[in-house]
């Protein structure tokens, strides 16, 4: 185990919930990684919003690779947390979020988490493995592809 963060991941809607949402595979962080700062406005879900009261500070999107002739799931996001309104400089977040888990397709991190895991992926090509239990994972290196 290298390090683990609290995440949060829950669809919002029944009808997310029937889907599958973040399906178990491999994925690539892809090259459209975004950092936001208060100010910086963009469009979600057809709307022009700040982009911190969205995805937070970082957003890494994940891709499906594919494997063994097969096609992983969905694309998807591991972004910040939303900045809470009125908050500036500081983007102070609201962590009960996490619980909460408010995006289908995205797997949502406090501010420092994501900001430290951004540091560290932002350099290097790098993959990410869903798997539905926990003890299915595997120490990079050491899976069966």
């Amino acid at each position: 185990m290298l390090k683990t963060y609290q995440v949060g991941i829950r669809p919002t809607t029944k009808e997310q919930r029937a889907e599958c949402l973040i399906e178990p595979g491999i994925y690539r962080v892809g090259e459209e990684v975004a950092v936001y700062q208060p100010g910086i406005m963009g469009y979600a879900l057809q709307e022009k919003v700040e982009m911190v009261r969205v995805f937070g500070t970082r957003r890494l999107p994940c891709k499906p690779v594919e494997q063994r002739g097969e096609q992983a799931g969905h694309a998807f996001a591991i972004q910040g947390l939303p900045q809470l309104e009125g908050s500036q400089r500081d983007c102070n977040e609201d962590a009960n979020m996490l619980a909460k888990g408010r995006s289908s397709r995205a797997v949502q991190m406090e501010r420092q988490d994501i900001e430290e895991l951004f540091a560290i992926v932002i350099t290097k090509p790098t993959f990410v493995h869903v798997v539905s239990d926990f003890y299915e994972a595997k120490l990079p290196g050491t899976e069966d592809l």
